[in-house]
Formats: structure tokens, sequence, C-alpha cells
């Protein structure tokens, strides 16, 4: 569970426009299921990638992404490798983050090492990992999780200060 400082890059990365990532595993505690509800609330021009393992307890978030037909708008590419990881940190947009309960957070940390603003969870041991350097949300509250995706997605400024602050 680590990244290779070597494969960072400090130059101006170019990232895609509109675009969240989530990584993590599918797992009740990681509120995968609340970030599609969220999805469906948001402008079909924001686009979600999920990478991490389906585990055995798959809560079947394909399905769900076909029920609400957001099949354009995300998708879910499972375990990836290392330089397919990075290529997704190096041009999103943003980290979304929605978990419930986390014992810290790595992927907040992989994100800050890749100069990646995060949107994440104002819950469990989130606001002590990104501190400053997130902006925040109620897991709970699908309004506010919106409205945190559109102010940072909407705004350049503060993207580059999230950044700044990580």
């Amino acid at each position: 569970n680590t990244f290779d400082y070597e494969k960072i890059q400090t130059t101006p990365i170019k990232r895609k426009e509109k675009t969240l990532l989530f990584v993590g595993i599918n797992k009740k505690r990681k509120n995968l299921n609340f970030l599609i509800d969220v999805m469906a609330l948001l402008p079909k021009d924001i686009k979600l990638t999920i990478i991490g393992s389906k585990n055995s307890n798959d809560l079947n978030i394909n399905k769900k992404i076909n029920n609400l037909n957001l099949t354009k708008q995300v998708s879910t590419l499972g375990v990836v490798d290392k330089k397919t990881l990075i290529e997704h940190y190096q041009t999103s947009t943003a980290l979304i983050f929605p978990s419930l309960l986390e014992g810290f957070g790595y992927p907040i940390i992989e994100a800050a090492a890749y100069q990646l603003p995060v949107i994440a969870s104002n819950q469990s041991a989130l606001p002590e990992i990104g501190k400053n350097g997130c902006l925040y949300f109620n897991p709970k509250d699908k309004q506010d999780c919106k409205e945190r995706i559109l102010e940072l997605i909407n705004s350049p400024l503060l993207q580059k200060q999230l950044i700044k602050t990580n």
C-alpha cells in the first residue's frame, strides 16, 4: 500500500474537466451506493470513474448504475495496474471519498501526492487526514455532497487552493 514517489509528476498536468475519481473497495462503509445516488442528481456532463475491488460482498453497483441510467456517466474499472491508477490520479478533476468509516483514508494521501483536489466525507478519520486540504460533506446528505461537487467542479480557484493546502 504505497506509491512510487519517483513517478509523481511535478510539472503541470492536463486534467479532464468534470471527472471525479473514486478509489476503494465495494463495501457498505465506503458508501458507494450513496455516491451513485448523488451522481443521478448531477448534470450529465460530470463523470465518475470507480477504481477498486469488487469483493465478495459486492453491492452490485453496476446494476444500480444501469437502473439509474448512469452508464454514460459512471464507469467501473475494478482493480487496475499501478500505471492506470496513477494516470487517473493525474488526469481526474477531483477524488471523491464518501466513506462512512475509515481507519486512515489512504486515497486522500495519494491524491495529495498527485496534486488532485479531494472532496471527502466529514466522518471518521478523514478530516484528521485531509485537514484543510479537502472539501468536506456529510456522507448521509446527498444534497450536501452534490453541492460540494458542483462547488469544486465549477471553481478552478478552489481546486488550486485545495492543492496548495495539501
